[in-house]
């Protein structure tokens, strides 16, 4: 997997050429060796001789181990009289030297593991002008003298950084062979910290797993995906080394994700935090005095190791003290409530009712699927059945959302609610279920219950947005020209805008562009005096589940 690497290959190939040496540098897991590994395929075909030698971190005790290949198979083959490491050595330097030219090229991996009479033959045949050096070596290590001084000039050291998003989205598009979803590559960005071996691991086991799969010609990462032990110890988490306390506190901020910092001491008193963070498990959040996991795939790793009844149980723990804690911020209620309809815990149903509709309100009923069904389950009527099947819809749980939505009909509810109900409804049965005459059906019946101008006004952007969806740009514009020009009291900006947007889209496709421009700047007006410049901005606690709820629906290919 060479994504990046582009720009280091050639200057390492060109320096090679000109019998420079090349030190590749970097931490474990960057790329080193898959760097290496081209220069010699290219060096390979050509021409030149690659001679590879590998070091071996539990070997360096032993002299010339790395060059044993190199080597004669019995000591008795050597001059009598000599030092037989010596003879050895010679042997070795002769060996490398023996091609006519120079064009023999020692290929050193890893070469801070090479004991140190291995690294005197590798300078004594580099003294002979007639080999040519490319190695690499883990520079977050100290470095013997030779290995660092392949990076000094005539010769060249490239230090490999990790992977920029762009890179890594190369990166994954290269190992599974074929376009992939720009939320997903996000999501394995965040996830790998941009470490092309985290990477390669990362995705070939979620393929493996079905985490990562292909849908409509574009792969996209499906259930959140779980980290084995090898990929944590990559990682670096140090999750077996924490004693009883701080393994409790760091299971109890992965089932919750985010906390605050008084919140945990609160509730696991004798944890050592600042222990957890040098050895990378927990981390300062973005959000002043909160703590989040160490990194974006720590929770699946601890919580790998947590059994059900142990999950319920340090919910039901923690529930109480957000709870507690919610008057001073009500994220921690939404947290609470979140928690207690995952894992089943006794809640207050009036709590998950309000949090059902406000997840609704704000369109991210997706990222709390439990706390809809719940309210839904605890306290059924025509909103909770509405945001329950809203949730589903934006899972493509279509069929359960279709049941849903026809069961929340049948409770009493003021016509604006009923009309709610029936346009969305309507958009599934229309766009998802592909049965268009019943979708007509419900809208002429929403027309009959709505009496008021503005719900009038919300039917007529939903009859503009089908028919441009439908390709049906002419009527599409026809209907918008003729709501506009005929104003009804108390029609709303609000209201406005959302008939206005999707004739932005007919205008300027039906060829009126002139128009459509101008009904671009009418919508933005509109769109900043209704208050749609966001829909989380009523508190601070909502403009933070912003942030998380979208870094939330980039992670899970949303």
């Amino acid at each position: 997997m060479l994504a990046g690497r582009a720009a280091e290959l050639e200057l390492a190939l060109a320096h090679v050429g000109q019998a420079h040496p090349v030190l590749i540098g970097g931490e474990a897991g960057v790329g080193k060796t898959a760097l290496l590994e081209a220069c010699v395929a290219t060096l390979e075909a050509d021409g030149f001789e690659c001679v590879r030698v590998v070091g071996v971190a539990g070997a360096r005790e032993f002299p010339l181990a790395a060059l044993a290949h190199l080597l004669p198979a019995e000591p008795g083959q050597l001059a009598p009289g000599t030092d037989t490491l010596v003879a050895l050595a010679a042997r070795a330097v002769a060996r490398l030297t023996a091609a006519p030219g120079s064009g023999t090229v020692l290929v050193l991996d890893d070469a801070q593991h090479l004991d140190d009479l291995s690294l005197q033959v590798v300078t004594a045949a580099r003294a002979t002008g007639r080999v040519r050096v490319i190695a690499t070596a883990r520079t977050t290590e100290t470095l013997p003298d030779s290995v660092r001084a392949l990076g000094v000039s005539p010769g060249v050291r490239l230090e490999l950084q990790r992977l920029s998003r762009r890179e890594t989205a190369e990166a994954v598009a290269a190992i599974v062979g074929g376009l992939v979803d720009e939320a997903t590559c996000e999501r394995i960005h965040q996830a790998t910290d941009g470490l092309p071996l985290a990477v390669s691991e990362l995705v070939r086991a979620a393929v493996h797993r079905g985490a990562l799969q292909r849908q409509h010609g574009l792969w996209v990462w499906n259930p959140a995906v779980a980290v084995d032990a090898h990929l944590g110890r990559l990682l670096g988490f140090a999750v077996d080394d924490l004693g009883p306390a701080e393994r409790h506190a760091l299971d109890l901020l992965c089932i919750a994700e985010h906390l605050p910092i008084d919140l945990v001491r609160a509730i696991a008193s004798t944890a050592d935090l600042y222990a957890m963070e040098a050895g990378r498990v927990v981390r300062a959040s973005p959000r002043l005095g909160w703590v989040v996991p160490g990194h974006p795939l720590l929770r699946d790793a601890a919580l790998q190791a947590v059994t059900p009844l142990r999950l319920q149980a340090l919910a039901a723990e923690l529930v109480p003290h957000l709870l507690r804690s919610a008057e001073r911020d009500a994220e921690l209620e939404r947290r609470a409530v979140v928690l207690a309809c995952r894992f089943e815990v006794p809640i207050d149903p009036d709590r998950v009712v309000h949090w059902a509709q406000w997840a609704r309100g704000r369109g991210v009923g997706r990222w709390m699927p439990e706390v809809a069904a719940r309210a839904w389950s605890e306290r059924p009527s025509a909103l909770t059945g509405l945001a329950h099947g809203d949730a589903l819809v934006q899972l493509a749980r279509f069929s359960e959302a279709d049941a849903v939505f026809a069961a929340a009909a049948g409770y009493d509810a003021d016509p604006g609610v009923q009309v709610l109900l029936a346009l969305s409804h309507g958009a599934l049965l229309r766009h998802e279920l592909l049965r268009p005459d019943e979708a007509d059906a419900l809208l002429a019946h929403s027309r009959e219950l709505s009496e008021s101008a503005a719900l009038q006004l919300d039917l007529d952007a939903v009859a503009v947005n089908d028919l441009a969806r439908a390709g049906e740009m002419a009527p599409a514009i026809a209907l918008w020209r003729s709501t506009i020009t005929s104003p009804r009291t108390g029609e709303t900006d609000g209201g406005l805008y959302r008939l206005t947007w999707p004739a932005v889209i007919a205008l300027t496709l039906g060829g009126h562009v002139a128009e459509g421009e101008h009904a671009h700047l009418v919508s933005r007006s509109l769109r900043e005096s209704s208050g749609h410049r966001h829909p989380l901005v009523a508190s601070m606690a909502e403009v933070w589940w912003c942030i998380t709820a979208t870094l939330a629906g980039a992670a899970g290919g949303g």
